[in-house]
Parts: C-alpha cells; sequence; structure tokens
C-alpha cells in the first residue's frame, strides 16, 4: 500500500500505468487479458473527479486500523506493566 498527497498519487498512477503498457505483456496467458483491463482500470481512475481536500476511503480505513493497532498495543502494555507489579 502506498499512502500519499493526491498530486503524488496521480503521478504514481500515471507511472503505473505507463509501466503496465510498456511491460505488462510478458506474463502468458494471463497478462495479456488483464493488462488492458487493469489500464483501463488506471485510466478511469486517474482521470475521475477527485476532492482533493477530502481524503480518501482506502486513507481513512488504514488510519482506522493503525489507531486501533496502537490503542491495543498500549492497552496490552499497561495490562502486562500491572500484572509485573502485583506479581
Amino acid at each position: 500500500m502506498h499512502i500519499c498527497c493526491r498530486s503524488c498519487a496521480t503521478k504514481k498512477q500515471a507511472g503505473a500505468a505507463f509501466l503496465s503498457l510498456i511491460i505488462g505483456w510478458w506474463g502468458f496467458p494471463w497478462e495479456i487479458i488483464m493488462t488492458p483491463v487493469q489500464i483501463i482500470r488506471n485510466l478511469i481512475d486517474l482521470f475521475r473527479n477527485h476532492d482533493p481536500d477530502c481524503p480518501s476511503e482506502e486513507l481513512r480505513r488504514t488510519l482506522r486500523y493503525t489507531l486501533a493497532e496502537n490503542v491495543v498495543k498500549k492497552a496490552n502494555k499497561r495490562n502486562a506493566e500491572s500484572q509485573a507489579t502485583v506479581s
């Protein structure tokens, strides 16, 4: 996963579409079918109107996961410390 600003994501996505166009055909037999599909999907998403002030759902989901993971780690650490002081 790659998280970045909208401008950098656009550049990365355009580069990925170009790379797929150039070397995506080398896998046989499925890439002959899947490369055009992926290129079209990338181009559609590239030119779709995105609100630059609104974070993507993927970014929101990643942040929620990371925050929840940090909360669980802190709670586990606190529990381990409290058990160590009780023992």
